[in-house]
């Protein structure tokens, strides 16, 4: 996916994330743009405890919403190993798979992460992360959003200003924290989730 259609996305973060919203039920982008950074991972997969726990301290190293949107996605393919992944999605597989096809990539992995829709490979002796977010926090759209409650169904009405000659707009509502005790396996351990719809 461009980078372009993450603009109304990463708005979205803002709003759900800003305690000002809750009484004016409105909001406006920041002045730089908000990073996305997705792990796709699994509760049956042995390889992806490192990758859940790194992905987890990110809001303890000063990585919030309003840099960068970090969303775990849990994928189905495993779950055919004895241990289902409550968190566990076929849309999630589906966009892993898209994005791997996007990418020009062959095979599809967990842990894997990706930044803006590119595949992001930490190193071994520590990541560039920051350099990257601030790197992909340059300005690219302008975005005000407002949630209209006056009707009984909730209309969200967004106007949208970009430099690009071409872009799609997604939005999408996401819960995070989402934890699960996971007491099978090689080592009992703690899980994180989003869960994501897109609309």
């Amino acid at each position: 996916m461009p980078i372009s259609h993450y603009f109304l996305l990463t708005a979205l973060a803002f709003i759900f994330t800003n305690p000002a919203v809750a009484s004016t039920c409105s909001a406006e982008s920041g002045k730089y743009r908000v990073v996305l950074l997705e792990l796709y991972t699994s509760q049956g997969c042995d390889s992806c405890p490192p990758a859940d726990q790194w992905f987890s301290k990110l809001p303890r190293r000063g990585y919030t919403p309003h840099q960068v949107l970090a969303l775990a996605f849990h994928v189905d393919y495993w779950n055919y190993l004895g241990w289902k992944d409550p968190y566990a999605q076929a849309q999630f597989s589906t966009r892993q798979r898209d994005a791997s096809r996007r990418n020009q990539a062959r095979v599809v992995y967990t842990p894997q992460l990706l930044l803006d829709g590119a595949d992001y490979r930490r190193g071994l002796f520590g990541d560039d992360l920051g350099q990257r977010i601030n790197a992909g926090n340059a300005p690219g759209a302008q975005i005000s959003m407002r949630v209209d409650t006056r009707d009984a169904q909730p209309r969200l009405r967004a106007k949208i200003s970009t430099v690009a000659d071409s872009a799609q707009a997604y939005v999408a509502i996401y819960e995070n924290n989402l934890v699960t005790e996971v007491a099978a396996g090689r080592k009992p351990r703690q899980t994180l989730a989003s869960r994501f719809c897109r609309a």
